[in-house]
C-alpha cells in the first residue's frame, strides 16, 4: 500500500511547487488532478508546465558504460542479472495479456512468425530510459499488404531495474501495431499503452527508487514536448518529424498517466475491463481509439481541431 500512495502521491510536491492544486482539489487546471486533466495548452497552463521544479535524482554514467574490461566471472553476473530483468518483463506482461506472434526478419531477408518475446535484443551506449524495436514495412509483389515486421529490440547497456520498464514497452510496440486503427489519431496515440505497462508494473512491483526515477524521467519528457510544441507555435513553423513526435508524447504521456489513474481507482471487475479493452486491441477486435473512447479519454481528436 505504501508503493501505490507513493506512485499516485509522488507528483503532489511538484503540483504545489507550480501553485496546482492537490490531486483531491476537482477544481486543478492540468496535470495531476486526475479528475480534471486536461490537454490544454493555453498560455497559463503552458508556463506553468515549462516552470515544474522537477526533483533530481542521481545520474549514472550511461553512455560511457563499458562491459570490455569484465572479467569472465563479472560478465557471466552481468548478463544474469540483465536476463532476469528482461525475463521479469515478460513475466508480468504474460500475467495480464495474452500477446500474438510477430512477424520477425532474420538475417536480412527470412521471416519467420514467433513470439514477440523472442526478439533479439542488442545492448548499446544509450540512456537508462532509452530504447526501441526495430520495425520494418514489407510488401507483397504487388504491393498491396503492407506487413510489419521486427528485426530487433536496443536496450541500455547498463544494468538496471529501470531495463524491465524499457523492455516491456517496446514490446508492447509489437502488439499496436493495427490495421483498424485510423491514421488521422494513431500517431498521436501511439505511445500510450507502452506507457500505461509502466505504471501497472510500478504499481505492482515498483520501489521508491524506481519510481522516483520513472517519474523523473517522463515529466522532463513531458517538459521537453511542451517546450517544442510552443515554440513551432511561437514561430509559426510547419508541422515536420519533430512537432509530431512532441506532440505523440505529450498526448500519450497525459492519457496513459489518466488512463492509469482510472485503473487504480476502480474496482477489481473495472481493473479486469480496462484489461480486456486492451487485449481486444492486440487481438484485432478493437482500436486504441475505440478504447479510449469507452474511457472517455479518445483526446488527439480534441488537440487536433485545436490546432487546426
Amino acid at each position: 500500500m505504501k508503493i501505490f500512495k507513493e506512485l499516485i502521491n509522488c507528483n503532489i510536491d511538484i503540483d504545489k511547487q507550480i501553485n496546482m492544486a492537490n490531486i483531491s482539489n476537482e477544481k486543478s487546471l492540468l496535470l495531476f488532478d486526475m479528475d480534471s486533466l486536461t490537454i490544454s495548452l493555453d498560455k497559463k497552463n503552458t508556463d506553468k508546465l515549462l516552470n515544474m521544479n522537477i526533483p533530481t535524482i542521481k545520474k549514472r554514467n550511461t553512455e560511457n558504460f563499458n562491459t570490455d574490461n569484465f572479467s569472465e566471472n563479472v560478465f557471466k553476473k552481468y548478463n544474469f542479472i540483465y536476463e532476469k530483468r528482461i525475463k521479469e518483463g515478460k513475466d508480468f506482461i504474460n500475467s495480464l495479456f495474452k500477446l500474438h506472434n510477430i512477424f520477425l526478419l532474420r538475417n536480412g531477408y527470412q521471416l519467420i512468425e514467433d513470439s514477440p518475446f523472442n526478439l533479439i535484443v542488442h545492448k548499446k551506449n544509450i540512456s537508462e530510459s532509452g530504447g526501441f524495436v526495430n520495425m520494418h514495412i514489407t510488401c507483397d509483389i504487388d504491393n498491396k499488404i503492407a506487413t510489419p515486421t521486427f528485426t530487433d529490440i536496443q536496450l541500455p547497456f547498463i544494468c538496471t531495474r529501470y531495463i524491465t520498464l524499457v523492455y516491456m514497452h517496446e514490446i508492447m510496440h509489437t502488439q499496436v501495431i493495427n490495421e483498424k486503427s485510423s491514421g488521422k489519431t494513431k500517431y498521436l496515440n501511439n505511445e500510450i499503452l507502452p506507457i500505461f505497462i509502466e505504471y501497472l508494473y510500478l504499481l505492482e512491483r515498483g520501489n521508491s527508487s524506481l519510481i522516483s526515477r520513472h517519474n523523473f524521467y517522463r515529466l522532463n519528457d513531458l517538459k521537453d514536448n511542451v517546450q517544442t510544441i510552443k515554440d513551432y507555435k511561437d514561430n509559426n513553423k510547419d508541422i515536420d518529424l519533430n512537432l509530431l513526435e512532441a506532440e505523440q508524447y505529450f498526448i500519450s504521456n497525459l492519457v496513459a498517466y489518466k488512463l492509469f489513474y482510472q485503473y487504480y481507482k476502480s474496482s477489481i471487475k473495472e481493473k479486469k475491463e480496462i484489461l480486456s479493452l486492451i487485449q481486444a486491441i492486440f487481438d484485432n477486435n478493437s482500436t486504441i481509439e475505440e478504447m479510449l473512447d469507452s474511457r472517455k479519454l479518445d483526446w488527439s481528436k480534441t488537440y487536433i481541431k485545436k490546432r487546426n
